[in-house]
């Protein structure tokens, strides 16, 4: 098991190829559900989306979840240098975003 310390964040702890690996396994669990129907004509952003395109605002709300927690994680360390350490392990995970193929989800963290 993983030890951490109070002043240490959890997200530093685990590997950003495993990080981008699970972020991506999710997002693509996700894409593969939206139906074409749930495409055309902006359905999302039309009253009752969820009814009309729940498979896309899902997908939607996660995106929003995923940038919210990135950027709290940053944001809520108790110094700059432990900042960085945070933003480079976003960037590292980006990374690793791009070099599989994941554009996605590295469009998101950058």
């Amino acid at each position: 098991m993983y030890s951490v310390s109070s002043s240490t964040s959890r997200f530093l702890i685990f590997p950003a190829d495993e990080i981008a690996q699970q972020l991506t396994i999710y997002e693509h669990s996700r894409f593969r559900l939206i139906l074409p129907s749930e495409l055309r004509r902006q359905v999302w952003n039309k009253t009752n989306p969820e009814e009309l395109s729940p498979n896309v605002t899902k997908v939607i709300k996660r995106f929003n979840e995923t940038s919210y927690w990135i950027a709290s994680e940053i944001v809520m360390q108790p110094n700059i240098k432990q900042r960085i350490a945070v933003l480079r392990k976003v960037i590292n995970i980006a990374e690793v975003c791009i070099h599989s193929h994941a554009c996605t989800r590295s469009l998101l963290l950058h």
